[in-house]
């Protein structure tokens, strides 16, 4: 029985990382120092809970693996929701469209690892633009940077 319980406790830890990876694609959680200590302690737990349970050296298998794919998160582009979440955050306030534009080409550049979007042109003192209107899984997330008197005076991520 202490076995069972410790093999369910490694499972929850796939069921913490299916999470974990869809908080990750909806949006871009991992950048959140809050989100990565949350899924760590949890990693910590269900994985000292574990091998406490288990008394073997096989049972921190799992729960390694797992710690070290959380703490990789943040550093993994698995979706394009990561870049525009870093491209609203490195966007400050007073900055002119042509560098809110040299920050997106940076973070979206031409050949990418995901589909460029399309940045059309500044429309009533805002550049907002679709992911990827072609992928359901994107295309009603949105980025949008507005303007007053030529100068950035917001700039959000809004996730689907």
């Amino acid at each position: 029985m202490k076995k069972f319980l410790a093999i369910a406790s490694c499972c929850a830890l796939l069921l913490l990382t299916f999470l974990a990876v869809s908080l990750d694609n909806w949006i871009g959680a991992s950048r959140n120092a809050w989100f990565e200590l949350a899924f760590v302690l949890l990693g910590i737990i269900f994985g000292g809970y574990a091998f406490s349970v288990g008394k073997h050296m096989a049972f921190l298998a799992v729960p390694s693996i797992y710690l070290l794919f959380i703490l990789a998160l943040p550093f993994l582009e698995l979706s394009p929701v990561k870049p525009a979440v870093r491209a609203v955050q490195e966007i400050r306030l007073g900055m002119s469209e042509a560098q809110v534009r040299a920050v997106l080409e940076r973070h979206f550049p031409e050949h990418g690892d995901f589909k460029r979007p399309a940045i059309g042109a500044m429309a009533k003192n805002e550049i907002s633009f679709v992911l990827d209107p072609n992928d359901g899984r994107y295309n009603t997330a949105i980025v949008q940077i507005k303007f007053s008197a030529g100068k950035c005076v917001s700039a959000q991520f809004l996730p689907d």
